[in-house]
């Protein structure tokens, strides 16, 4: 079972952002769509939980750096071609995406950091097999 966090309290959002956290680094490197859809997935718990933040300062931030980086993810998602993933020739095109990308986790990250998002307990759940997984074996 996972524990308290001291700040906000554990919902089935704070599991699913350590989960996507660990497949988004887990992926590093991987295909640009797949790493899109995860960083999307992450700005959208994040999203989800700023009503859960007690202090008006610090909803302001995470507010403001959300709304920043929605409009890198629209951006990112109106010139995605699956090319970018696919062809050779691509690379240039590839690597704005990914210095964009790295930009976009490195601010999510750091809200998720610096407000206590996801608590160690949540990270050591989503690390463990999943009780399905557990059963089968």
């Amino acid at each position: 079972m996972m524990a308290y966090s001291p700040k906000y309290p554990l919902s089935p959002v704070s599991y699913h952002m350590a989960v996507v956290l660990l497949t988004l680094t887990r992926n590093a490197g991987g295909p640009v769509g797949l790493r899109l859809n995860l960083v999307d997935e992450l700005w959208s718990d994040i999203a989800s939980k700023l009503d859960g933040i007690k202090s008006e300062a610090a909803r302001k931030e995470v507010s403001d750096v959300l709304n920043a980086q929605l409009k890198q993810i629209i951006y990112l998602r109106e010139n995605y071609e699956s090319a970018i993933d696919l062809s050779p020739y691509t690379f240039g095109k590839r690597g704005e995406f990914e210095k964009e990308l790295s930009k976009i986790r490195t601010e999510l990250v750091s809200l998720i950091e610096n407000h206590g998002l996801v608590d160690k307990a949540d990270m050591a759940e989503a690390t463990m097999t999943s009780p399905i997984q557990r059963k089968t074996q």
